[in-house]
């Protein structure tokens, strides 16, 4: 699998200062074996301290049949792992509305030529 990945931090801060800290990830990958890897990906997903929730953003050419799984820790006290399909130009699915924008602007970006050197302009 090929893509990208970013930590989003969340910080609850109350009058005395911070009460809590935790953290969101996100992978987008455009390079995948479809199902299988979306299947391993779920299998293999654990729990890490401090992290709420694991986004896995497939992209693909056609849209699959399921658009959404995911697998809770504990009852999502440990956190969850949420497994997305993405169709560039296809729409998505409320809980990756800050994703799908990024993929599609990336892709425009790309397609376009204007990609400066460093961001993997030479994969499509």
């Amino acid at each position: 699998m090929a893509g990208v990945y970013r930590r989003v931090t969340f910080v609850k801060n109350a009058l005395l200062g911070e009460v809590c800290r935790y953290y969101a990830d996100d992978y987008i990958l455009w390079r995948h074996n479809g199902e299988s890897d979306k299947e391993r990906v779920l299998r293999n997903a654990r729990p890490q301290p401090d992290l709420m929730t694991q986004r896995y953003l497939f992209v693909e050419e056609r849209s699959s049949n399921r658009q959404r799984r995911g697998r809770s820790f504990l009852f999502g006290f440990r956190g969850y792992a949420e497994v997305f399909s993405f169709t560039p130009g296809v729409g998505c699915d409320g809980r990756i509305k800050d994703l799908g924008p990024l993929v599609e602007r990336a892709i425009a970006l790309i397609l376009s030529g204007k990609m400066g050197g460093g961001g993997g302009a030479g994969e499509t």
